[in-house]
């Protein structure tokens, strides 16, 4: 029999991935934010062993027989029905397309192991088919190809599986676990699996309890699914009652720890793990694909999933690329050597030290993974983790104050401020070289307030040993209200609108919003008197709330406020992102034309949105 290795699978212009040549380990661990193209990794792999599987005709002995074309149904495993719009950036034609492969190394008894690779270029071809090309070694594709031993199982993440599930043939599940949905006919699988190579007798008296895994055929493939199956879950075992002749649903229970209970009463940990297992020992695949397998599973139903699938690559010649979200399951797995982790960001692995691979599960934690390579980027000598959502704006203000490549990245979804906090220390361990900005908008608060929050953050980035990491505040309430500077829109919608129009267009908005910006002072001014002054942690810090000139009591909120209701609120009084989508609008209303032309004017630079005290502070002028 032939053992059958996979080293590298090759991936060009498909979905999210241009070029990437991935070298597999035991386990191989896909992680990054969503759009990364962890999912491309796993669709283009399963893709290619099915383009090989319909294509696959005969070997016969002198020459490997092939099909040049496939019809699109005639592809069993398809990610979507359009695949050839699965191709990188545009649809595929007749000249342009996608190729997929896999390098595998293959070894027989008494012989020598050959590595070969084989890779299949589809492109459009007649009639809408798919045209296949193949470059490489046609005697890996007899492998690949083989129907009744898949080249790779994929299989995505498990939340259940249905209450009743009717018995199918060979040929059903085959085509299920080709399609992806292997979770619809696990029962079907165990009961397969079970008759696999255990005589009718044996079958029997196992369900009746009357033996033991011991008792079992070593060779026997359900033997192995029992023994990885009990060194995860101890006492573990799985009884299918099930006459083909009679029933038309399958019976399929489990005893743990004493109880019995069915199939689908098991834990979700538990039923994934006797999902995996139970394909990789009925299929043996070479290639076992997973997405998110870890998702829904509680910490310890993770370290049991661990556990089945170092003992499966341990065991076995079945390697597992799977994608997760996880950060517990991966730093499980970071000091295994049979482990890979690759971190991906817009399609392309990340390059990552050796010595800092250990942050990666740190910055799944929070939620920051979709930094991406910006963070490891040697010439990018500033980092900025900005508070808004789109770092648009901060991007170009940043550009006029700042000469030098820099990251900016958004920690919106890192829990806010304290999670951008913790990023940053993690942050000044991985880039020691670069100094690192939190960009935090005013947000109303006086300039003693603004003051007193920095010396309190200065202080505990000193404590956690950041010495090149700052906070900084807006110059005005948001990085939106900079841009709302008239003398800027005056040079940067020169060619758009003249500075009357832009005045009007400005006190228009302002006079529409009014309500809703006098409620955004309050509403701020309150966040900032609870968290500043009625705080009792606050109340104690008396050294720097004088050394700031910040008073034990808020001032008035009128003095934030226009005089009365006949005065106009004032730009200086406003909250950027309000007044901002107002202009817009009111600047339209005046100019007319195409909408969509005012904004990438406004966002260009000019010497107005320089700000002595951020340009010092980026530059390394100034220590905050």
């Amino acid at each position: 029999m032939t053992g059958v290795r996979v080293d590298k699978i090759y991936i060009q212009n498909f979905k999210k991935i241009e070029n990437q040549e991935i070298v597999l380990k035991p386990i191989t661990v896909l992680v990054g934010g969503n759009t990364s193209g962890k999912s491309s990794i796993l669709q283009a792999a399963q893709l290619c062993t099915s383009l090989m599987q319909s294509a696959y005709i005969e070997n016969t002995g002198r020459t490997i027989r092939k099909l040049k074309t496939l019809a699109l149904d005639e592809v069993f495993y398809r990610p979507t029905e359009k695949l050839l719009s699965l191709r990188h950036g545009d649809a595929a034609s007749q000249t342009k397309g996608f190729k997929l492969g896999f390098e595998c190394t293959l070894s027989k008894q008494n012989e020598e192991a050959e590595t070969l690779s084989l890779s299949v270029a589809v492109t459009r071809g007649k009639n809408a088919n798919l045209a296949l090309n193949y470059e490489g070694d046609d005697k890996l594709m007899p492998t690949i190809g083989d129907r009744d031993l898949p080249f790779s199982i994929f299989t995505p993440g498990l939340s259940g599986i249905p209450l009743k599930e009717e018995w199918k043939t060979r040929g059903a599940l085959d085509a299920a676990a080709m399609h992806g949905d292997a979770n619809l006919y696990l029962r079907t699988l165990l009961d397969h699996l079970l008759h696999k190579d255990l005589p009718a007798d044996t079958v029997s008296e196992w369900c009746r309890g009357a033996l033991e895994i011991e008792d079992l055929p070593e060779s026997s493939s359900w033997r192995a699914f029992c023994t990885f199956l009990n060194d995860c879950y101890p006492g573990a075992y799985v009884y299918i009652k099930h006459n083909s002749a009679k029933d038309r649903y399958i019976d399929v229970s489990v005893e743990y720890r004493g109880l019995e209970f069915t199939l689908d009463s098991s834990s979700t940990g538990m039923l994934q793990v006797i999902q995996i297992l139970a394909y990789a020992c009925f299929y043996a695949p070479p290639l076992l694909l997973l997405d998110e397998p870890d998702a829904h599973l509680h910490a310890d139903s993770q370290t049991r999933l661990h556990r089945a699938l170092k003992a499966l690559t341990t065991n076995t010649t079945t390697r597992v690329v799977l994608a997760t979200h996880s950060p517990q399951l991966l730093q499980l797995m970071m000091d295994d050597h049979d482990v890979k982790v690759i971190w991906l960001d817009s399609g392309k692995e990340v390059s990552v030290p050796d010595g800092q691979l250990p942050a990666i599960p740190i910055l799944m934690e929070l939620g920051a993974l979709a930094l991406g390579a910006q963070v490891f980027d040697p010439k990018n000598k500033l980092i900025v983790l900005t508070e808004d959502k789109e770092a648009d704006f901060i991007k170009v203000f940043i550009k006029a104050n700042y000469e030098g490549s820099f990251a900016c990245l958004s920690y919106h979804g890192c829990g806010n401020l304290s999670g951008a906090r913790q990023l940053s220390v993690l942050l000044s361990e991985l880039r020691p070289d670069a100094r690192i900005v939190i960009h935090r908008d005013r947000d109303f608060r006086t300039t003693e307030e603004m003051s007193f929050e920095l010396a309190l953050a200065s202080a505990r980035l000193k404590l956690d040993g950041c010495e090149k990491t700052f906070e900084m505040f807006t110059p005005l309430n948001d990085i939106e209200h900079s841009f709302l500077n008239s003398h800027h829109l005056e040079e940067s919608l020169a060619k758009l609108a003249n500075p009357q129009q832009i005045q009007d267009a400005l006190s228009n908005a302002l006079e529409i919003k009014r309500d809703e910006l006098t409620a955004k002072i309050h509403s701020a001014r309150e966040v900032i008197k609870r968290n500043l002054y009625d705080c009792e942690r606050m109340k104690k810090k008396l050294g720097d709330r004088k050394s700031s000139g910040i008073s034990l009591k808020p001032p008035k909120n009128k003095t934030f406020l226009p005089e009365d209701g006949r005065h106009p609120i004032e730009i200086s009084q406003c909250h950027g992102k309000i007044a901002y989508r107002s202009f817009i609008a009111e600047l339209h209303k005046i100019i007319k034309g195409d909408s969509r032309s005012i904004e990438p004017k406004i966002m260009t630079c000019t010497e107005f949105l320089r700000d002595k005290s951020w340009h010092e502070l980026l530059s390394g002028k100034a220590e905050g």
